[in-house]
């Protein structure tokens, strides 16, 4: 399962930068340390994911989704967190756009 994750992971970095129409992903893992499971979800339920949502509403971004995944030392992380833009030109405005939001 960890490898099909990252496989896919991978696949999608490479390809979503061929052609400007294409979507870009980026994708940030997030380890949780000393056993804060519940406030680093709630974190990023009550924080990353809000923004998310906001920065979807208003266009700034085409998707999200965090992933929780087991600890490995293939991917040393618990959270996969996706965002998805629109197109190259709108990911490389994200810095610019999340201000905004």
């Amino acid at each position: 399962m960890k490898a099909l994750i990252l496989i896919l992971l991978i696949i999608s970095l490479r390809s979503s930068f061929s052609q400007e129409s294409q979507m870009a992903t980026v994708i940030k893992y997030s380890e949780i340390l000393g056993g804060q499971r519940d406030e680093s979800i709630y974190y990023y339920q009550n924080n990353w994911k809000l923004l998310r949502i906001s920065a979807q509403e208003k266009g700034v971004i085409h998707s999200f989704q965090p992933i929780e995944i087991e600890y490995a030392e293939e991917i040393p992380a618990h959270l996969v967190l996706l965002t998805k833009s629109k197109n190259k030109s709108q990911y490389h405005k994200a810095e610019e756009n999340f201000k905004a939001v």
